[in-house]
């Protein structure tokens, strides 16, 4: 597993040096959907493939030809609750909130499994969020490392639905 994390952080760095960003279709935004809506989130090979799918829809959101809204950046409280359900090893969660200028909290989030990160902006804090910031085993303070998963999400995806 800890390859896998090697093998993308490898693959993004090179693709951020090349700087063209790859092309999402609508075929991977649908799986990437399906994911997101019934992925069971046991393992870390499973946190790994449901942010990656976030990610994933992350950047096909921003294309010409989407389709979809940000209404699935919801989602993400489904791994919030996995982690709180499950014991996956590994995994952290950082997470700063800030308040919007509607005065809701918001987050920046990151999640490492062991040296992979994603990071997701301007996640609306629910209860699942409140609860793993309360978790002090969960919540760790994290520094982004500056690799950039949108640039490659097609990859990056396709290698977590390897692993």
């Amino acid at each position: 597993m800890k390859q896998l994390s090697v093998e993308i952080n490898e693959l993004v760095s090179k693709k951020m040096e090349v700087g063209v960003k790859e092309i999402v279709s609508p075929t991977l935004c649908d799986e990437a959907l399906s994911n997101i809506k019934n992925l069971m989130i046991y393992s870390k090979e499973d946190v790994i493939l449901f942010c990656a799918s976030l990610n994933l829809l992350n950047t096909y959101v921003k294309q010409k030809n989407s389709d979809i809204g940000y209404g699935f950046k919801h989602s993400i409280n489904r791994l919030f609750f996995a982690l709180l359900q499950n014991h996956i090893p590994d995994v952290k969660v950082g997470m700063d909130i800030v308040i919007s200028k509607k005065g809701n909290e918001i987050a920046y989030v990151i999640v490492q499994v062991d040296d992979v990160q994603f990071s997701f902006h301007q996640i609306k804090m629910t209860e699942a969020a409140h609860l793993l910031r309360e978790r002090t085993n969960l919540i760790h303070n994290l520094e982004f490392d500056g690799l950039r998963k949108q640039m490659c999400a097609v990859s990056v995806f396709e290698m977590a639905k390897a692993a």
